[in-house]
């Protein structure tokens, strides 16, 4: 259909479909999907034009939807699409109103005044807003991902086309009676943050520090430095510096890492209350419980007495063998000093923070 939803097609009607997956992430949400078509090398159709809007169905429930891309031409002919997620790079941080428009870090106003300009998404509730943002960034997209890395929580554009960002879930929206588990590493595993920095009231080397939420570290004490004292990190205020090590501990802390991917088969993914679920229609940012899996407080799971919690980082499904691969969401990482750096490093050459804090989001993802 076109972005407005007008001029609905289906791909049906053009050929036979097959080969049809998609997949999900969190944060983030619907990512890509792929399809076939038996169609003439010829065909050409103004509803298979890139830039139109797809959605796709089980039944009649939307399990994915966002915009396609080229096609490559073949046989069978193979599209793609990307989740709507994508477009919100493609739009830049302006205020409505104009012209002039003023530049904005509010992205509620942001993504209003995109709206306006043909930005297919919805927001069904406000976003939250940072201070400490005060330079826009050059996309809503790194608008989001600073806003979300600030505030401990996680943005994604679902199947429906909201834009929502809420912290990570905590009840139980699926269970799984134990045939396999994640393995699980200490590679990337730290206790306690340490930033160092120079203070800009005194211009002295000052560091600070966030330890486990819990107070518990069962494996021994491991802490990381942050090093932003260099020429490329202009001097911050203790508090500003505070902030980037909760930050950091909230995202990358305290937790054991999972090694591996969960394969599902229909009938080995149940609700709570026992039921087996379509496994088309189970997305990431969703919650899981592995029955039979002993709880471990390294990873956060002390609370839960029925088995291993876990929240899905990302999903991958394939309609044709109606097969589930599930990533967690503290999927292994490595070199977790160097990525840090490297990540607080674009730390404002404005002196502001919440710059260069987006890039959490891809360590804790699959």
């Amino acid at each position: 259909m076109e972005p407005d939803g007008t001029d609905r097609r289906s791909f049906d009607t053009y050929g036979t479909v097959g080969g049809l997956s998609y997949d999900h992430s969190y944060g983030g949400g619907c990512l890509t999907a792929q399809w076939t078509l038996a169609a003439p090398a010829y065909f050409s159709d103004q509803g298979a034009r890139i830039g139109r809007s797809v959605e796709i169905f089980d039944g009649v429930q939307r399990v994915w939807t966002g915009r396609l891309k080229e096609p490559e031409r073949g046989v069978p002919w193979t599209f793609r699409a990307e989740g709507f997620q994508a477009a919100l790079a493609d739009y830049s941080c302006v205020d409505t109103g104009g012209p002039p428009y003023l530049p904005t870090t509010d992205p509620n106003a942001a993504i209003t005044a995109a709206q306006a300009r043909g930005l297919p998404v919805t927001v069904p509730d406000l976003l939250p807003t940072v201070d400490q943002i005060t330079d826009p960034p050059a996309t809503i997209a790194d608008l989001l991902n600073q806003t979300g890395d600030l505030s401990g929580q996680k943005w994604q554009v679902d199947r429906d086309g909201h834009l929502t960002m809420a912290g990570p879930p905590t009840g139980c929206d699926y269970l799984y009676v134990l045939l396999d588990t994640f393995g699980r590493s200490l590679d990337g595993y730290a206790t306690d943050m340490w930033v160092k920095f120079v203070d800009s009231t005194d211009s002295t080397v000052k560091m600070v520090t966030a330890g486990p939420l819990s107070g518990v570290r069962p494996f021994g004490r491991v802490e990381q430095v942050i090093d932003l004292t260099g020429t490329d990190h202009p001097p911050m205020l203790p508090t500003d510096a505070q902030l980037l090590a909760d930050a950091a501990r909230d995202l990358l802390g305290e937790r054991i890492n999972f090694t591996n991917t969960l394969t599902c088969l229909p009938g080995q993914l149940l609700s709570p209350g026992g039921l087996p679920v379509r496994l088309s229609t189970v997305t990431a940012g969703q919650t899981m419980r592995l029955v039979g899996a002993s709880t471990d407080a390294g990873i956060g799971e002390a609370a839960y007495s029925a088995g291993v919690q876990v929240v899905i980082g990302q999903t991958s499904y394939d309609a044709v063998a109606d097969v589930l691969q599930i990533t967690p969401w503290n999927a292994q990482r490595q070199d977790l000093t160097g990525a840090l750096e490297d990540l607080y490093g674009a730390l404002t050459r404005t002196g502001a923070i919440g710059v260069g804090l987006s890039g959490l989001v891809q360590l804790r993802t699959a």
